[in-house]
């Protein structure tokens, strides 16, 4: 059974459009986060931490995020020549490699650490 909306916190609706590729961006980042996407798309809109829990959920949706990356790199080994690593691509491995340990990825495709 359905919640009354006068017995609802939350009482306001925002709504707004997104491309697919944004989507499914956040789609990613919700995912990892472990949290719902309400609570998540809340949560970065007030500039607040976001918390990741872990749980099987979480290592699940990392381990399906690595293999998509996996299969990008595939995808892209050999087409990438002189130009380098797409933009979009080059986002998604320094936002999972944040995400395992603080590394980043450079143009050069070689690991650093960002930070101690």
């Amino acid at each position: 059974m359905t919640c009354p909306n006068s017995a609802r916190s939350r009482l306001r609706q925002v709504a707004f459009r997104v491309t697919q590729e944004q989507a499914e961006a956040i789609d990613r980042m919700v995912a990892l986060s472990g949290m719902t996407k309400q609570d998540y798309i809340v949560t970065r809109l007030l500039d607040e931490q976001v918390t990741v829990v872990p749980s099987t959920r979480v290592v699940r949706a990392l381990r399906d995020h690595c293999l998509l990356v996996v299969r990008e790199l595939q995808a892209l080994d050999g087409l990438c020549g002189a130009e380098g690593v797409p933009e979009a691509v080059q986002a998604n491995l320094d936002r999972l490699l944040r995400f395992l340990g603080g590394s980043r990825v450079n143009r050069a495709w070689r690991l650093t650490r960002s930070g101690p």
